[in-house]
């Protein structure tokens, strides 16, 4: 069994983590071969490393957009799971507005 450390540096837990876990919980069950722990400002991965680089991948995604847009919704962290949230992100306009 293998380990990772994923560092949430200046991120507001409760807002990224969700009101009682609800975003991390999503997490957890949506990789039930893995344990997945939430202690302080990290969050330990520990399982196979195919797993481990998935589970990785969807958090550190969660994390780019939870920094880019401020917020992260449990219908939000249910479509990173599912590969569909990248779609969906609005796309910044291609022009260039000056006054």
């Amino acid at each position: 069994m293998h380990e990772s450390i994923i560092y949430l540096e200046n991120i507001s837990l409760v807002d990224f983590l969700g009101a009682n876990n609800v975003n991390f919980d999503e997490i957890v069950s949506a990789f039930p071969d893995s344990k997945i722990i939430s202690r302080g400002n990290e969050i330990r991965i520990k399982g196979k490393v195919s797993e481990i680089g998935k589970i990785s991948d969807v958090i550190s995604s969660m994390i780019a957009h939870f920094n880019k847009y401020g917020y992260l919704k449990p219908e939000q962290v249910h479509d990173y799971l599912n590969g569909q949230l990248a779609e969906m992100e609005p796309k910044a306009p291609n022009e260039v507005i000056l006054h």
